[in-house]
């Protein structure tokens, strides 16, 4: 356990050695449920529960601030639904000191924010391995964070090659009121914890940039405190880097994406609705479990069992095309809708069987 100074408010953090740069934060998985209500709720409706419980009044103040935007409060992107200084204050007012105050902010803020849509991605196992070993090469622009589908979604990872405990994170964005920077955060859904972890994005910038300066200022972070880091920077990149993928091909052009429940459907932000009491954001009944890269690893599948031979002649050389990250320019050159759109090429067998 390596303490540490939180970058942007100066409180005293904790990240743990498996999880490079991550903040601890209190549990929130529900004691006080009965075992039945447990089994038959998922861990995403576990994890808005116990927050919902323990600050009752926290959805509505959040919602009452986002619509304050821009009006009664300063303005902020609208791919942020509400900063995580609101959750900090809602903390505080449910009796939390400063410091665990400062912790759970971003946790009541992620789960706020997934609550409006409850989306649940649920990425195809061969696809998921897949982008989870294509490495983050080139000028990837962190701009494309910003097409992120929803304010807040959960991805579920079972197979994360360096942490074996964890079951998925919420991916969010956050726009840090004192710098008016802009972050993406996750909240790492772990066996028995949700643990905050954080990567600045540089205005303008590219991915490899981010993760540099973030590996740096986690180690700043800790020396600065005196004390050992409890990490490298290759430590640091294989723990970010899986997830990383994960997340850009949801922001990547026309991902594959749809609803089990109704194949029409696309994820979105939810819609204001008008009422006698003013604008109000419903959530849904449920959570929509998003089906990702279905297609796309059945013809992985279906290309790694094909016979390398043909017919009695020697096939051509058997390799894999990796797959990789590609960045496109689109829109005429010059004009304002020019843009950088993200596809990710998934792994093409060239001669014979395709393998991993």
């Amino acid at each position: 356990m390596v303490s540490a100074t939180h970058p942007d408010t100066g409180a005293e953090i904790q990240a743990t050695g498996n999880v490079p740069g991550s903040i601890t934060t209190p549990i929130y998985l529900s004691k006080g449920a009965s075992q039945k209500m447990q089994k038959n709720m998922t861990r995403q409706q576990r994890h808005l529960s116990e927050v919902s419980k323990r600050f009752p009044d926290a959805w509505k103040g959040l919602e009452k601030l986002f619509f304050g935007r821009g009006k009664e409060l300063p303005e902020w992107p609208m791919w942020c639904w509400v900063p995580i200084a609101a959750g900090v204050a809602v903390a505080a007012e449910g009796g939390l000191s400063i410091p665990d105050a400062e912790m759970s902010g971003s946790v009541i803020v992620g789960i706020g924010a997934w609550r409006l849509t409850q989306g649940v991605y649920r990425i195809d196992p061969t696809v998921r391995r897949a982008l989870m070993s294509t490495p983050l090469t080139g000028e990837i622009p962190v701009d494309l964070f910003y097409r992120l589908p929803e304010w807040c979604l959960y991805i579920e990872i079972p197979d994360h090659p360096s942490m074996t405990d964890l079951h998925g994170i919420y991916v969010f964005l956050e726009w840090d009121t004192q710098s008016r920077g802009a972050e993406l955060r996750l909240l790492l859904d772990r066996d028995k914890s949700l643990d905050p972890a954080v990567m600045h994005l540089i205005p303008g910038g590219t991915l490899d940039a981010c993760l540099s300066a973030a590996t740096d200022r986690a180690v700043a972070n800790a020396l600065m405190s005196g004390l050992e880091v409890g990490f490298n920077s290759e430590e640091f990149r294989d723990f970010w880097e899986p997830i990383i993928s994960l997340v850009l091909y949801l922001c990547s052009d026309e991902p594959a994406i749809r609803s089990l429940a109704d194949i029409d459907r696309r994820p979105r932000h939810p819609a204001p609705a008008k009422t006698k009491k003013g604008m109000r954001l419903f959530p849904p009944d449920n959570q929509t479990i998003w089906d990702v890269g279905a297609s796309i690893g059945e013809e992985i599948r279906s290309a790694s069992t094909q016979d390398p031979k043909d017919g009695s002649h020697e096939s051509p050389k058997v390799h894999i095309r990796r797959a990789h990250w590609h960045t496109y320019w689109v829109g005429k050159e010059g004009t304002v809708g020019r843009r950088r759109i993200l596809k990710w090429i998934h792994p093409v067998l060239v001669g014979g069987r395709l393998c991993g």
